[in-house]
Formats: structure tokens, C-alpha cells, sequence
């Protein structure tokens, strides 16, 4: 594992702006169990992000930077990380999560606002403004394809309502797909498989608001 991961450095150092590159190194790490390392790896690969002026709205890689990471902190049980990351995206900058909270902090954590109202409106009015401009354009005014991006900004914006949002966080997010989902232009995506990708996590979402329940059922 550490040849792997000297490889992975040096090949991330040659190609620092490949961001798909820092996705796969981050997952490397997960998957032996070095959570805590692809979260350094994440931040650091959205900072560098920031610097180049690299949008999730207009990457691929830097949008799938985004969900992977807000993913992972869910995953640990870190909420206010997870939609840190998320509300930063919908910002447009990014910035350091919160500190991890120590254990003794985690009940206390758990009672107070995830975001400042101000910041949860800017962050929503970002995420959602995106997904206009892309979904809900005329046919004239979009001719592009629909592209990874697209479908990305879509599944962080209803995550972001299913976890900011305490009791309605589902139906939420729902309303959010069935808004978007349904648009002439994306209608005209089908052979996408990006179209694919948001019917599926459509579907996911229609089974069940499994991420938020595990948070509140468990302890951090």
C-alpha cells in the first residue's frame, strides 16, 4: 500500500491539475480504510481547485471533487462537514470544513444549526440557480449536451436539501428532482448516460432518505 501510495503522490505532483486524478487517489485511500487521509486529500484538491478558478458548475472532475467529498464526511458521521463541503459548492468557494468535533462535543453538535441562515440561502440560491440555468433553458438558448457537471450539481443540490432540512429533507430534495427532472431539454438527454445516472439516484431517492436517518440513528 505505501508503493501505491508514493506512486499515486508522484503522479499527482506531475499532474496536479487532473482532478478526476486526486477522485481516484481519495477513493484509493478509502477503500484501505484511510478515511482520514482522503479527507486531506479532498480538501487539498478543492483548494487547489479554488486557486485555478475551477467551478463544480463547469468540471466534471471538480463537481465529482465535491459529492465524493461531502459523501465521505457523511459517511464518518461528520453532518456539518458534509454539508460544509456541499454549501460551498452551491457558493462558488471553497473553504476549510469545521474542525472535527471531539466526542464530548457531538451531542451538543447535534442540536444546533447546521448553517447560518444567511449562508443556507446563499448556498441554496447558488446550487438551484445552476440547475436553471442548465434544465430550464429554452431549447434555442441550450444546445449543448448534458454533461457529468450537470448531473452532479443535480444529486449535491438534493442532498443538500435532504440534510439542512430536519423534518421534510425528503420531500424537499424530491420536489427538487421532479422540478428539473422532467424539463423538455433533459428529455432530449435520454441516450445520455448522465441521464441515466439521475434517474437512478432519482430512484434511490424515492426509496428512501437512508444517509440522514443513519446519521441521527448512530452515534458519531
Amino acid at each position: 500500500m505505501e508503493d501505491a501510495r508514493q506512486n499515486a503522490k508522484a503522479i499527482l505532483n506531475n499532474n496536479q491539475a487532473d482532478f478526476g486524478l486526486w477522485d481516484l487517489y481519495a477513493q484509493m485511500e478509502i477503500r484501505q480504510g484511510g478515511a482520514s487521509i482522503a479527507r486531506k486529500v479532498y480538501q487539498g484538491a478543492l483548494q487547489l481547485a479554488q486557486q485555478k478558478q475551477c467551478l463544480a458548475t463547469a468540471d466534471d472532475s471538480v463537481a465529482r471533487l465535491y459529492l465524493s467529498f461531502a459523501h465521505l464526511e457523511l459517511s464518518m458521521k461528520s453532518l456539518h462537514r458534509s454539508v460544509h463541503v456541499l454549501a460551498c459548492m452551491g457558493e462558488g468557494v471553497f473553504s476549510e470544513p469545521p474542525p472535527i468535533p471531539k466526542k464530548k462535543q457531538s451531542a451538543d453538535l447535534k442540536s444546533t444549526p447546521i448553517l447560518s441562515s444567511m449562508r443556507l440561502l446563499r448556498a441554496r440560491k447558488g446550487l438551484t440557480t445552476s440547475l436553471e440555468k442548465c434544465f430550464l433553458s429554452s431549447e434555442s438558448e441550450n444546445r449543448r449536451q448534458l454533461k457529468e457537471a450537470d448531473a452532479l450539481v443535480m444529486q449535491a443540490a438534493a442532498l443538500f436539501e435532504r440534510l439542512v432540512v430536519d423534518r421534510d429533507g425528503l420531500y424537499y430534495a424530491f420536489m427538487l428532482y421532479k422540478r428539473f427532472i422532467h424539463s423538455s431539454w433533459l428529455q432530449q438527454q435520454r441516450s445520455s448516460k448522465w441521464h441515466l445516472q439521475l434517474c437512478i439516484a432519482y430512484v434511490k431517492l424515492l426509496v428512501g432518505d437512508t444517509e440522514r436517518e443513519a446519521y441521527f440513528r448512530d452515534d458519531r
